[in-house]
């Protein structure tokens, strides 16, 4: 039974400030309890589930840290999330202090009110769902017990029954998406471990629950004559890159490689029934997965015919698992069962997969599936389906440029077939590959050809005896008679969230998860050899006398503390063709430094934990950054500045707001140029590497309240996108600037006061908001030189130049989504009703079957709908699909049906 009240308690030692809190809160839906120590809150907790604590720091006794240390080292109350409430924020050990104590958050006195209560609302929703998640999972063990008895009486089910339970498929699907989407929405948010544990083992049993079923609907279909082929054009990549999706999780848990091997003859258009493909391949990979330990599983896809626009086509799976005798074998389509009643126990499983499979290669004209296995030694099963070739055409051919045919390829790595399948995908993209099983032999081979024709790249395996994949990267970058370096793309069966970090901190030049498709490979070495990677137009406009193709592929370090000024710095440098990292201060910039090289250091002066001038200073005093180029990036203009950037050890300077042509000069003049580069008649892409079409070019307002909208475009190198892009972020994150810089000052902590204003001074000079940013000069000045007296003028100033700019950006761009959707209504032409009409069947299919699927598809759906007099159907649909509602959105695909139908 869901709760009827949300139980809040209130931890203070001032009945005062108990009372505000009180008043604050007041809300029917809240049941809340007042505690005045911390002994007083233990007590509490432990007679009382409570969905939120508030509670002060500093109290008598016992303070607030102890008090949430004790609550989190008991079982009982350690779920229970605690919001301290305090006067002061102090530093910022005070805060790790109280989260090493528990704490999920921090509210500063005095609290604002709108804050606090939205704040407690979050947690009361989290409360309630937690208390609607169990009644779930009770729901959940019962629908397992009533199907563990289902399974028994399944043998003796007869066709009547099997064909009621296949008309029961929306009825008893509908409920369990509802409750898979409704865990996975809940796993994103905020929760303790103990409640994330519990969700992902719902999300888990959900997840096996609904593959049961499935199982047990699709056989009774198929008893009852029920269950139909599609017949659909789809891409076989496609198929493929979902099942390495779904399958991969399981596979990295038990440390197995995965190899695909495709036919290159074999074509990636075809019509038939993909879903089912998919089905059948999944059932077998799953199985494969399941019964093995160590090893390797492979799927092979491989053109047996071809006679006219009809193709054969062979699919094999083969593990190294625990294999079968002849006698399991013979059982091994029986519906219901296993190769052994230990099997069951151990493994799990209806047994009903295989048997379906079974089912539906027959009925896909494909005879039947073959297996072949030895025990202990593995297994193989394989079928074959014909398809008809479709003329889809894919978005892009995988076709290497004539400048990187003929490229010679190593492949290190201790799998024979890894390094077939290599030398195939490699072989069928014009490269000349050598591949070995060991990196020492890999290293005796780039020895050998240093001399004659070295090779171009090298893809290695991580995971090898003796000597793994990351240690033979190093072995080959600081060998003394390899001279020629390859670029090297690492490779891994089961990569870890860290992986892309360690291939970036060693210097490396891409990885690739196994298994490896043919695009992803192709994508990998053209990123790896620097191809394609064309420059924008945008520099061109105002750099047409600095040809920046020469340093493209050059590797900038920026290190700035500001996240406003990193995503300009960054998106400007990136569209110029040069690959940045970023450091958000200068010991962060010296351990990236320690860690890999890069051609130049873009250094803020003014930054927390370590400045610019110590992390210059720092770098000088170690020789091996004798010839490296740091450019100081300041916000003062001052001469006794930048004596003081050539002082520490810089090497030039550039002041704030950057000016995309003087930064990109500058970029020449101390950026050594590459011998290395593309095309100079690539095709311009935009700093976010789409190409650029000038007819989608967003509009700006025609003026802003305190900006000069021509300055600040200048400033974001005439990119309309990217200046669109600060303006709004600017709105969305700087409206309370001036009140916080106000509280500082009051509070005493100037120095934090000091970085705000600093770093306002440079992003409005960004945005061209030139008053806004003297305003911020002026008042950095008094609070640098403690001209105490001129603080409240200097403040006023600041607000009222800050509120000008916020309120101007507010109003400019209400009304221009106003316009927007006063002036985008579009009529329903023939084109757009027929692909309306096509998603609406597409959406109604996977509403009963794939809510993941049904989700994506109404995004299709409502973006056709979006510009035309039925755009509010669209909010609608998605408000229902939010609550998993999906009988309401069968309704509304009904009359929208007809609508279009009758238009």
């Amino acid at each position: 039974m869901l709760p009827t009240s949300i139980p809040i308690l209130l931890v203070d030692d001032r009945p005062e400030n108990l009372l505000s809190l009180e008043e604050l809160l007041c809300n029917r839906e809240y049941e809340l309890v007042k505690a005045k120590c911390g002994v007083e809150a233990l007590r509490l907790t432990l007679k009382q589930d409570f969905a939120l604590i508030l509670m002060d720091v500093q109290m008598p006794e016992m303070d607030g840290f102890e008090t949430a240390e004790l609550m989190r080292a008991n079982l009982k109350t350690r779920h229970i999330p605690i919001i301290f409430v305090t006067a002061g924020m102090k530093d910022l050990q005070f805060q790790f202090k109280g989260y090493d104590a528990g704490a999920v958050d921090y509210l500063a006195k005095p609290i604002e009110p709108l804050f606090l209560q939205s704040k407690v609302r979050i947690f009361a929703e989290l409360y309630k769902q937690r208390h609607e998640l169990e009644l779930n999972k009770r729901e959940l063990e019962n629908i397992n017990v009533l199907l563990a008895h289902a399974r028994d009486a399944s043998e003796a089910a007869n066709k009547a029954k099997g064909s009621f339970l296949a008309n029961m498929s929306h009825e008893i699907r509908t409920p369990m998406n509802a409750i898979i989407g409704m865990t996975h929405l809940a796993l994103q948010t905020k929760l303790t471990p103990k409640q994330r544990d519990y969700l992902n083992k719902v999300n888990f049993a959900a997840d096996s629950l609904l593959g049961i079923i499935n199982d047990i609907l699709d056989f009774s279909k198929i008893e009852a004559g029920r269950l139909e082929m599609e017949r659909t054009d789809f891409f076989l990549d496609d198929v493929l890159k979902k099942l390495v999706s779904i399958i991969s999780p399981q596979l990295q848990a038990k440390k197995l490689e995965f190899l695909i091997d495709i036919s290159s003859e074999l074509s990636n258009s075809l019509l038939g029934d993909p879903l089912r493909v998919e089905q059948i391949l999944l059932n077998l990979l799953s199985n494969a997965v399941k019964f093995t330990t160590s090893g390797e599983i492979l799927l092979s896809v491989q053109l047996v015919a071809q006679k006219e626009n009809i193709v054969s086509i062979r699919f094999l799976v083969r593990d190294t698992g625990i294999g079968m005798t002849e006698e399991e074998q013979s059982r091994l389509f029986t519906p219901f069962t296993q190769a052994d009643t230990s099997t069951t126990r151990k493994y799990g499983g209806t047994g009903l997969g295989l048997a379906i499979c079974r089912q539906l290669v027959m009925m896909m004209g494909g005879g039947d599936i073959h297996v072949e296995s030895i025990p202990c030694v593995g297994s193989e099963f394989s079928f074959t389906v014909d398809f008809v070739m479709s003329n889809l055409q894919p978005e892009r051919a995988v076709i290497p440029s004539n400048d990187v045919r003929g490229k010679r390829v190593l492949v290190i790595d201790d799998s024979t077939l890894s390094c077939e399948i290599f030398s195939i995908q490699l072989s069928s993209l014009k490269f000349s590959v050598t591949t070995v099983e060991n990196a020492t032999d890999g290293v005796s081979e780039l020895i050998k050809a240093d001399s004659s024709v070295p090779f171009d790249l090298v893809i290695i395996d991580w995971v090898m005896p003796d000597i793994d994949g990351f240690d033979a990267a190093r072995m080959i970058k600081n060998h003394p008679s390899i001279r020629h370096k390859p670029k090297i793309i690492i490779t891994t069966g089961y990569g870890t969230e860290d992986t892309p970090e360690r291939v970036l901190h060693d210097g490396l030049n891409g990885y690739l998860c196994k298994p490896v498709s043919l695009s992803q490979l192709f994508d990998s070495i053209m990123g790896a050899l620097g191809v394609g990677a064309p420059i924008s137009d945008n520099i061109r406009a105002v750099t047409d006398t600095v040809d920046l193709l020469s340093i493209r592929g050059g590797t900038v370090l920026l290190v700035e503390d500001n996240e406003f000024n990193q995503q300009v710095a960054s998106e400007l440098l990136l569209s110029a063709g040069l690959c940045v990292d970023i450091a958000v201060n200068g010991q962060d910039a010296l351990e990236r430094l320690s860690a890999k090289s890069f051609d130049l250091v873009l250094m803020d002066v003014q930054m927390p934990v370590m400045d610019g001038f110590e992390a210059t200073r720092r770098i000088r005093s170690k020789p091996e950054f004798d010839h490296l180029p740091v450019i100081a990036v300041t916000a003062h203009a001052m001469s006794s500045d930048s004596e003081r950037c050539f002082e520490a050890g810089m090497n030039d300077y550039i002041s704030k707001p950057i000016d995309p042509e003087i930064l990109f000069k500058m970029m020449i003049k101390w950026i050594s140029p590459r011998t290395e580069g593309g095309s100079k008649n690539a095709t311009p892409v935009s700093g976010t590497g789409k190409t650029v079409d000038n007819d989608k070019t967003p509009s700006l307002p025609p003026s802003l309240p305190g900006i000069n909208i021509e300055k600040g475009l200048q400033f974001c190198n005439c990119n309309p996108l990217l200046y669109l892009k600060m303006l709004h972020k600017f709105r969305d994150t700087k409206r309370n600037e001036s009140e916080d810089v106000t509280n500082l000052l009051a509070e005493g902590d100037r120095e934090e006061a000091l970085r705000r204003v600093h770093g306002m001074k440079s992003m409005s000079g960004t945005l061209g908001a030139a008053d806004l940013s003297d305003a911020s000069r002026h008042l950095e000045d008094a609070i640098l030189k403690g001209m105490d007296d001129q603080l409240p003028q200097l403040l006023k100033n600041y607000t009222v130049s800050l509120t000008e700019v916020i309120e101007g950006l507010t109003s400019a761009f209400r009304e221009s989504e106003t316009l927007a959707d006063d002036s985008s209504i579009e009529v329903i032409d023939d084109a757009r009703r027929e692909r309306l009409l096509e998603l609406l069947e597409c959406l109604v299919s996977a509403l009963d079957t794939d809510m993941v699927q049904a989700i994506k598809i109404a995004g299709e759906f409502g973006n056709e709908l979006r510009s035309t007099a039925l755009k509010h159907k669209n909010d609608e649909i998605q408000r229902y699909l939010a609550s998993f509602d999906v009988d309401a959105v069968h309704q509304l695909l009904r009359e929208l049906s007809e609508v279009l139908t009758e238009s």
